[in-house]
């Protein structure tokens, strides 16, 4: 996504440009990353993500595989990184892909 120019605004607030401190921060889709506490209200819809999500969106936008591939993640980690990449997609691509709700039924048996 960063090679074609959609990366995510991980490190600052993606509406008003103010750096974000180490605490819990919505992911806004529509707003281009991670919003401020003042600017969170504008979306939502955006999917919280706690201190550990965002310090792995920001591994995973690093491309630092190495370092993700030794990453333990629980359940509810998966689940908030899972809505953040399904958000983003569906914002570039103007579609929900209905292939993860196949993938997402494969994986519950």
């Amino acid at each position: 996504m960063d090679r074609l120019g959609y990366a995510p605004e991980l490190r600052q607030c993606a509406n008003c440009g103010e750096p974000l401190d180490e605490q819990p921060h919505p992911f806004s889709a529509s707003g281009g990353g991670l919003l401020c506490e003042r600017c969170a209200p504008s979306d939502p819809g955006a999917v919280p993500c706690s201190v550990v999500a965002i310090k792995v969106l920001r591994v995973l936008a690093a491309g630092d595989a190495e370092l993700y591939s030794r990453l333990r993640l629980d359940g509810d980690l998966l689940t908030t990184l899972e809505n953040v990449v399904e958000r983003e997609l569906a914002m570039h691509l103007d579609r929900r892909l209905r292939s993860l709700d196949v993938l997402r039924a494969l994986g519950e048996r």
